[in-house]
């Protein structure tokens, strides 16, 4: 395979970028956190192109720890970030349960709220 040119490169790089703005566009006021994950996967796939387009021009002692410590990195984030998620979700659920709770027998307040569960959490 040639070896890509400059321009090449600054092209594969602006379409990395479009795509990130793309996904970024799509959560509109959605989960920061879907969003990462999204551009975290972005960056998951460059790593592999580099590995399979760079790496056999290279070194392999050279290469290997920088990507393999890029793929740790990424992964300790991406658990990192669902833990939060479900932290925040089961706080939000907990609220909620609570809200429910001090509303008694009140059917409109717990239709709302089951609206806000529901609909706004998504639990």
């Amino acid at each position: 395979m040639p070896r890509k040119t400059f321009a090449e490169r600054q092209e594969d790089i602006a379409r990395a970028t479009a795509m990130a703005v793309q996904i970024t566009r799509s959560m509109g006021d959605g989960d920061a956190a879907e969003m990462n994950e999204a551009m975290l996967r972005l960056a998951q796939e460059r790593l592999f192109v580099i590995l399979v387009d760079e790496a056999p021009e290279k070194d392999p002692w050279d290469i290997m720890p920088k990507i393999t410590k890029a793929v740790t990195d990424l992964s300790k984030t991406a658990v990192m970030q669902a833990k939060m998620r479900d932290d925040m979700k089961a706080k939000m659920a907990a609220r909620v349960d609570a809200m429910a709770k001090s509303a008694g027998n009140d059917r409109k307040i717990q239709r709302a709220l089951k609206k806000v569960r529901e609909e706004i959490y998504g639990l």
